[in-house]
């Protein structure tokens, strides 16, 4: 991973603690601070609602805007692959 994303990383993690910490329906949410950058969060508990509520925060924190096939579940399933595709979204775009 690159700097970037490693940066990231923390930012994201306390991002997914203080949303869950306010959505006490999911599930497994006093383990997130162990949590593996590369485990599943649907196996955490986020399902699709959850990770779409989740990204809206995301986007307003990084102040960016993600386009709909970025969100697909498979594309960011872990905080490395969110860590990436922010990444990829604030990166300086060669001209």
């Amino acid at each position: 991973m690159t700097s970037a994303t490693e940066t990231l990383k923390p930012q994201i993690r306390a991002m997914l603690c203080a949303y869950l910490q306010h959505n006490p329906a999911i599930p497994c949410q006093s383990s997130i601070d162990i949590l593996p950058d590369n485990a599943d969060l649907r196996d955490f508990g986020l399902d699709s609602i959850n990770t779409l509520e989740f990204f809206a925060e995301v986007e307003s924190q990084f102040n960016i805007c993600f386009e709909g096939g970025e969100l697909d579940m498979a594309c960011i399933h872990s905080i490395d692959a969110i860590a990436a595709l922010i990444a990829s979204k604030t990166a300086p775009h060669a001209a």
